[in-house]
């Protein structure tokens, strides 16, 4: 946690009885979605949010009785900036819940377990020195190794990528050498970066399984394959910034109502089609369907 964000959670306890959140009337919030992760939650030309999360975020938020007042585009670059300004209530985004993020918001029950891995391009393409440039990361590769060649991983920036790109590098998948290296190339989304790897600007480009194979299907002409030996943890839960506790406990009494009923599994069908769950995720639902059980 930064100093910053220190200081912003200390400030929050002296300043919350003062300062409700937009869930303190009772019916309306604010709720942010992103747009480019399908099929978790993405934004269509009509301005319509789908996916898993999405489903989700929108059903646990009626079933809660609440109603949605404004929807917040956000990405993986903003996402978070919500947290400080106290104007959202929910973060629908495939966040992977880490014990230092826990630090700072609450969170929901996981609602997913996804897998990360890498893209891998047909054609392996050293960067060039103007690119290399342009990258902070591969820039000060370049200085610490200036005869080696480099090439391009890319990933959207601020999220846990970066963490699977250097586990990767542990396990040997992408080895430096005496002649190579490799190096990240930050990118605003999934758009982007996979568009990157497509026209050839990287070799590797580092994300969640599901979010790439759903970025490779509108892609017919993409020379690349997903690599399938390596798979690093990510579970999702819903980043709930909202400051009032009522609202947090009904959002998530109402998230594990939906895996009791058929909901969260007709959205996951809804979005994934035939594609069947992992045993892990089999799982996951099984548990998050928990008995309805007393008030005491």
């Amino acid at each position: 946690m930064t100093r910053r964000r220190s200081l912003w959670m200390a400030a929050l306890t002296l300043w919350l009885p003062f300062a409700p959140a937009a869930a303190a009337d009772g019916t309306n919030v604010v709720v942010a979605f992103r747009i480019d992760a399908a099929p978790f939650s993405a934004r269509a030309d009509d301005g319509v949010y789908s996916g898993f999360l999405a489903s989700l975020c929108e059903a646990a938020v009626t079933g809660a009785g609440y109603t949605i007042a404004e929807r917040v585009p956000v990405t993986a670059a903003d996402r978070f900036d919500h947290l400080d300004d106290g104007a959202v209530d929910l973060i629908c985004d495939p966040t992977t819940l880490t014990r230092q993020r826990a630090t700072a918001v609450d969170f929901s029950p996981i609602v997913f377990i996804a897998n990360s891995g890498f893209l891998e391009a047909g054609t392996l393409a050293e960067l060039t020195d103007d690119a290399v440039a342009r990258a902070p990361d591969c820039a000060a590769l370049r200085r610490l190794e200036p005869g080696h060649k480099l090439f391009g991983v890319g990933m959207v920036g601020e999220t846990t990528a970066s963490a699977s790109f250097q586990l990767a590098r542990g396990q040997g998948l992408l080895a430096d050498t005496d002649a190579i290296g490799y190096c990240g190339i930050a990118y605003p989304t999934h758009d982007a970066g996979v568009d990157a790897i497509c026209s050839g600007q990287v070799s590797y480009y580092f994300g969640d399984v599901d979010i790439l194979r759903s970025q490779l299907a509108r892609r017919k002409d993409c020379d690349v394959s997903l690599n399938g030996d390596f798979r690093a943890y990510e579970p999702y839960a819903l980043a709930i910034p909202s400051h009032d506790p009522v609202f947090r406990r009904k959002f998530i009494a109402a998230l594990y109502q939906l895996f009791a009923e058929t909901t969260a599994q007709s959205a996951y069908v809804a979005a994934f089609g035939e594609v069947p769950m992992s045993s892990a995720l089999d799982m996951l639902f099984r548990i998050n369907n928990v008995p309805v059980g007393s008030a005491n």
